[in-house]
């Protein structure tokens, strides 16, 4: 329908890790550097008075990161929990070691997570992160949030395009186009990478839910699509 669809409005010529395993550079910043950030964030929030009182990170990726170092017995150190976030979220999020770095110095300036110095003897000296009592109590507080009543909106950069190209049909064409391929293509790379997951049978309940909202969400996007090009023919 897609090919027709905007073969039709063209005739009416309507112009409408590394492989060893080891560390990164990125990953091996020194203990120092992820103090001092703690640090910072520290003195920003005491001058605000906000160590005051119970802080919670608003930031999902805050809330993923803390739940990740909790479910963490004995600790965890950047690395590791880097490679953790990826296994279940790479398909959903991007998490840069950058990022990660910032996260931590974050929660740990809140309070909501602890760092401990690992000597391993020849080796650079690490730290590992557990969570503190108010971190817990933050991650519970959080999966017990009820609902939001009102509907939320999805804030998607390719429905305000449209929006403005519906006057421009040949164009709005070419866009879902462009943009329907590139939705199948991430549909058939999902796809092998579930079934590599299956027949190594290293898959968790959690990561195979996660898989299987991509894969959804992607076909009703494609179907959306369809729709949105099929409408844009019939006017």
């Amino acid at each position: 329908m897609g090919e027709r669809a905007c073969q039709t409005a063209r005739r009416d010529g309507t112009t409408g890790t590394s492989p060893s395993g080891s560390p990164s550079p990125e990953t091996a910043r020194s203990t120092m550097e992820v103090r001092s950030g703690a640090a910072e964030v520290r003195r920003t929030l005491s001058r605000s008075g906000t160590t005051r009182r119970h802080v919670r990170a608003r930031d999902p990726m805050h809330y993923t990161v803390l739940g990740l170092i909790q479910a963490s017995t004995g600790g965890v150190h950047g690395y590791d929990l880097k490679r953790r976030f990826d296994a279940l979220y790479r398909d959903i999020w991007t998490l840069t070691f950058g990022q990660l770095y910032r996260i931590l110095a974050r929660l740990e300036a809140e309070g909501l997570i602890r760092g401990t110095l690992e000597v391993q003897g020849r080796r650079p000296t690490r730290t590992i992160y557990s969570v503190t009592p108010r971190g817990y109590q933050s991650v519970e507080e959080w999966l017990l949030l009820k609902p939001r009543s009102e509907p939320s909106s999805p804030r998607d950069e390719l429905s305000v395009r449209l929006l403005f190209l519906l006057d421009r049909r040949q164009q709005a064409c070419d866009v879902i186009q462009a943009q329907r391929a590139t939705e199948s293509k991430n549909l058939g790379r999902l796809a092998r990478r579930r079934a590599v997951l299956e027949e190594e049978g290293d898959t968790s309940l959690v990561q195979r839910l996660l898989l299987l909202q991509i894969d959804m969400l992607l076909q009703a996007r494609i179907a959306w699509l369809a729709a949105v090009e099929k409408a844009l023919v019939e006017v």
